[in-house]
């Protein structure tokens, strides 16, 4: 079942609808925002489109499990149970256009057909998150490539038939995996691109060359999240933060995965600019097993754009595997008195031990990430 519908009149309908939603957004209209989704569920509606050049080579089944039970599970665990995703898949269902008739990188207009195809069918007032997933598996992200990305978050509104307006809606294809539609998902709750979008266009990704790289799914990563995006979207309070300040403190941080109390990290604001380090831990358990473990020193600059420096590693070396600090490694900044030495493994965590009294010899690492030890490559 379709509605025929004109281009003019369908977005007329758009404009009318975003006008009263803004209208009365004080009243009988309440405007969804992503500060508006706090400690939930967030109630998606997976639309399935498939171009008139292509059979969908997937069922609906597999994609509810995808979303709805590995996104899913995925979006709990970095939250600590505060955020599950439940919902619902609808279609295939056939649109007019072919998989070439968009242009480079027009998935709004994706969208406005697929919500234009199926807004009679859908009763839309019942999510609060709308994920568009289409049947092209050519759809890449990666280089020069001229066809579309794979994953895209669109931050509009896209008001709907029946006056439910979302925040924004995920792009994908059925070939994308849950830690893709996780990171899209994470868009609509305040998470930011974290790896370098200056190359986005340039050459295929490079784990060495990405700002924080494959150590948060914001960046180029599959599973956790670092410490600074789940402060931001409020999966980690403030009190589980320790600041440090002039005295050397000795401190067990726990692991990013565990879901017991303790201090999920460290802060220190350095004292020649605007910059802060946060320090977490990974300890290769829950969605992190299998994955390196040790100490992770992020610095983060809040002048910079996401995607352009906002957070980086503080230290690596020639090599963004060395970024975890092991037992008995530790990173200097000279310039503002303060090093990091991990001290030993616990059970949950690791040992820290921060200093403003620096030993300078204890250090093979200094601020500007130059390795000057002799026990890594």
């Amino acid at each position: 079942m379709t509605i025929d519908i004109s281009e003019k009149q369908f977005g007329a309908i758009l404009i009318l609808q975003f006008v009263i939603i803004i209208t009365f957004s004080g009243g009988f209209v309440t405007l969804t925002t992503p500060d508006s989704i706090s400690t939930s569920d967030l109630k998606v509606a997976v639309v399935l489109v498939a171009f008139s050049d292509h059979t969908p080579e997937v069922s609906p089944i597999a994609i509810e499990k995808l979303v709805f039970q590995n996104s899913s599970h995925l979006m709990s665990e970095i939250s600590y149970g505060r955020i599950g995703i439940t919902g619902d898949v609808f279609g295939w269902f056939r649109i007019s256009s072919n998989s070439t008739s968009y242009g480079h990188y027009d998935e709004h207009s994706l969208v406005v057909d697929a919500i234009r195809q199926t807004d009679a069918l859908i009763d839309f007032s019942q999510y609060n998150r709308l994920v568009i997933i289409h049947s092209d598996s050519s759809w890449q992200k990666m280089g020069k490539n001229e066809s579309y990305p794979s994953t895209s978050y669109l931050p509009y509104l896209m008001p709907t038939n029946d006056f439910r307006t979302f925040p924004g809606v995920v792009v994908a294809s059925y070939l994308d995996s849950y830690s893709a539609f996780t990171h899209e998902l994470l868009h609509s709750i305040g998470a930011v691109d974290l790896y370098n979008r200056a190359r986005l266009h340039d050459e295929p990704f490079r784990s060495n060359d990405t700002y924080i790289g494959d150590k948060c799914l914001m960046g180029n990563g599959d599973d956790q999240l670092c410490l600074f995006q789940k402060l931001k979207i409020g999966f980690v309070d403030e009190h589980d933060i320790v600041d440090i300040g002039n005295q050397s403190i000795e401190l067990e941080i726990i692991g990013m995965s565990e879901e017991s109390l303790g201090h999920r990290g460290a802060r220190f604001y350095r004292q020649n600019d605007s910059c802060y380090y946060l320090i977490e831990a990974r300890t290769a358990t829950g969605i992190e097993e299998g994955l390196p473990s040790g100490v992770l020193v992020t610095l983060i600059n809040e002048s910079n754009e996401p995607g352009y420096g906002l957070v980086d590693l503080a230290q690596y070396g020639s090599h963004i595997q060395n970024a975890l600090l092991q037992v008995g490694q530790n990173f200097i900044d000279s310039e503002n008195d303060f090093a990091v030495q991990v001290m030993c493994r616990t059970e949950r965590g690791f040992n820290i031990s921060f200093q403003r009294d620096i030993d300078y010899d204890l250090s093979p690492f200094d601020v500007n990430m130059n390795w000057t030890g002799s026990n890594m490559s």
